[in-house]
């Protein structure tokens, strides 16, 4: 990500939410910033994939679901 592309955003957060992702990013060797980030980004790709499983009908995921086992036994 270029830094261009980036907009300071400022937010309040318990202290013991911060402690914990200090934690965290030092064991995932992330700057605070990176394991927010990283975090924030997988929740929002969570939460599309799921919104888009939830539009699908039986018939869509029938076949995703026996691809994936198909690819898992693989």
């Amino acid at each position: 990500m270029i830094k261009k592309d980036r907009v300071q955003f400022k937010f309040l957060i318990p202290i013991e939410l911060k402690n914990q992702l200090e934690e965290l990013a030092e064991a995932n060797h992330r700057s605070l910033t990176g394991e927010i980030l990283a975090r924030l980004e997988d929740s929002v790709r969570t939460t599309v994939t799921l919104n888009h499983l939830l539009a699908m009908n039986s018939e869509d995921l029938k076949k995703l679901l026996e691809q994936s086992l198909v690819n898992k036994k693989q």
